[in-house]
């Protein structure tokens, strides 16, 4: 009905059909005859989500890396695929307003500015033992295993905040969720805001070392140059490092795994002590990772768009 009512030159989706809404939207696209394109797709998509692939008629992605795996996977026309950077990263790159200081940015969070900062990241709620290296990083600091630092978690938009209540209250320890729960007509959503990005870029700006396991996050940690810890010592979600698209991270030096609880404890030290250890691999990372630098990925999308609504 909404084909036939607004009769549109061309469909955009988030993704090849990850979401079932945008399956069903690319397959009867197809079946109207009008051309799809996906853009902004996260980089898992193509390789350990493949199998939710609907293909598109055309595909931004973000990078060079996205564009062999479209190409080499799912044998898109090179013709048809576009790198325009990664939008969502354009606010770390916007010079325009006005930044807090490292010391303004941790007062308001709670945090001391005399310390260093931790920045532990959580993932999904499907990953049960993310409280785990929280209560490691504060007995760490509590038992003189590590400088005392100020402790800052950021809870990822799809876990539960709510599961970290036993955190709340500790000193030089701040915990916060990501993005702001909206109302859809599928009931609530977590959204991103433009404010939330740049409260992201200043963490990651201000803070001494990032903890994360198997996130985005590490490419944002390198766009900062900070360094990062990934976790991988629990059983079977050490297995995550062999993801197609997250392995290029791990064999790339940018991060050091922690499979125990000792490395955990010495890669800390370590980093704190000097926080330039792996910078080469870090930039590296932005290079092939990012690409573009300059804040401007929205509008090459736009550009993108532009050239293939020209094309058809």
């Amino acid at each position: 009905k909404l084909i036939s009512d607004y009769k549109p030159s061309l469909i955009i989706t988030a993704t090849p059909g990850f979401d079932p809404w945008e399956a069903e939207m690319i397959l009867l696209s197809k079946r109207a005859g009008i051309p799809t394109v996906a853009i902004d797709f996260s980089w898992d998509n193509l390789t350990m989500n493949s199998k939710h692939i609907r293909k598109t008629d055309y595909l931004i992605a973000w990078n060079g890396v996205m564009k062999k795996e479209a190409e080499k996977i799912h044998k898109y026309n090179p013709l048809h695929v576009f790198v325009s950077g990664i939008p969502r990263f354009d606010p770390y790159f916007d010079k325009s307003i006005k930044e807090p200081t490292r010391e303004e940015f941790l007062i308001e969070k709670g945090l001391n500015p005399k310390y260093k900062t931790i920045f532990h990241t959580t993932v999904t709620k499907a990953y049960p033992f993310q409280k785990k290296y929280i209560r490691d990083l504060i007995s760490l600091r509590e038992n003189g295993s590590i400088p005392y630092v100020n402790i800052f978690i950021r809870i990822h938009p799809l876990d539960v905040f709510d599961n970290y209540s036993e955190f709340l209250g500790i000193p030089d320890l701040c915990i916060e969720k990501a993005g702001q729960e909206v109302n859809s007509r599928g009931g609530k959503k977590i959204e991103m805001s433009y404010d939330d990005l740049l409260n992201l870029k200043y963490s990651l700006k201000n803070i001494d070392l990032n903890i994360n396991y198997a996130s985005t996050i590490s490419i944002e940690s390198c766009i900062f140059d900070k360094p990062i810890i990934n976790i991988g010592y629990i059983d079977r979600f050490a297995l995550a490092y062999e993801f197609n698209h997250y392995r290029p991270i791990y064999e790339s030096g940018a991060v050091r795994l922690a499979k125990t609880d000792e490395e955990l404890k010495e890669f800390i030290n370590m980093y704190l002590k000097n926080p330039t250890i792996d910078f080469e691999n870090r930039r590296k990372i932005v290079e092939e990772q990012v690409g573009f630098t300059d804040g401007l990925s929205y509008k090459r999308s736009v550009d993108l768009l532009e050239r293939i609504l020209n094309t058809n």
